[in-house]
This record gives structure tokens, sequence and C-alpha cells, in this order.
């Protein structure tokens, strides 16, 4: 069987807000402001344009429009349409690995101090770094199945013409 797209093996996942927030991360990470739109642009397919349109207030035109190379969309359409896929966007140090959560016993509970920390939310913290790492697979493994894809187009396309050039 020939995949015409990667999102037949993915949509599913893709259409997760929590897998999909983690494809959307590790794209932005890795490919920046075309990563982000490539990979918004990868779950609106999978979870169907019409449907994303509808839930983010935005027109299919729009979408389109936003997820073009030359595209630019303001940052609040952004929004609206990281809403309409059930996802936000966040702000974290530049550098996650300085940013360390304190440790429960670092934080003053009598004085009601916002922000503390307990064992379960660092076991989240540990969770959370364990499915970015497995996203990060992920990602690499669409990648290469893409690369992959192409490559397979490629060939057929060359040999397709070596068979009409050569019955001439």
């Amino acid at each position: 069987m020939i995949l015409k797209d990667t999102n037949e093996i993915f949509a599913r996942d893709l259409c997760d807000p929590t897998y999909a927030a983690g494809y959307v991360n590790v794209s932005l990470e890795e490919d920046g402001i075309e990563g982000l739109l490539y990979s918004l642009q990868k779950v609106s397919k999978a979870c169907g344009m019409t449907k994303v349109a509808e839930g983010s207030g935005l027109n299919r035109e729009a979408l389109y429009r936003s997820y073009k190379p030359t595209g630019n969309p303001s940052v609040k359409s952004l929004l609206q349409l990281m809403a309409g896929l059930g996802m936000r966007l966040a702000v974290l140090p530049a550098s996650i690995e300085h940013f360390e959560l304190p440790s429960p016993a670092a934080v003053d509970r009598s004085e009601g101090q916002i922000g503390a920390v307990d064992s379960a939310s660092a076991n989240q913290a540990s969770e959370v770094s364990s499915l970015v790492a497995e996203l990060r697979n992920h990602v690499l493994a669409l990648r290469t199945i893409e690369a992959d894809m192409r490559t397979s187009q490629i060939e057929r396309h060359q040999a397709t013409e070596t068979a009409i050039a050569l019955r001439k």
C-alpha cells in the first residue's frame, strides 16, 4: 500500500489536542515560524478545515492564507486558530534547562504563597518532559516518512520518464 500522506497514519493522534500541542511545540522549536505554521496546517487538515474554521471563528480562506509560505497571520488569528484546535499559546523561558521548579520544602505554605509545588506537580513535570521526548521522536519519524515518500515519488517519476524515453 502506498501512503498518500503521513496524515493517514497520524490523523487520529493529530486531532488529540495534547498530542497536537506537543507536535506543534516541537515543530516550532525545531523550525521556527515555518514549522509552527506547517504543523498547524497538518493538524487542521487532519481534523478537518471546516471544523477548525467553525471552532476558531475564522473563515477557511483566512486559514489557507495563514498557512502559505508568505502567510503572516496576526497574533489574534493565531490565537483563534489554536483555540479552534483545542490549544492555547504559552510563554516559557528561552532555556527550559534553566527553568527549575522550586522544591516543595522551599515553599512557605503558611503564608499561602502562590505557585506552591508539591511532589505530584514535580511528577507531572517529569511526565511532560518524557512526553516531549516521545513527541520529538514522532516528529522525526514523520519527517523521515515524508522524505522517503518524496524520494519514492521522484524515483517513480524518473522511472516513468525513462520508460517513455525508451519507447520512443
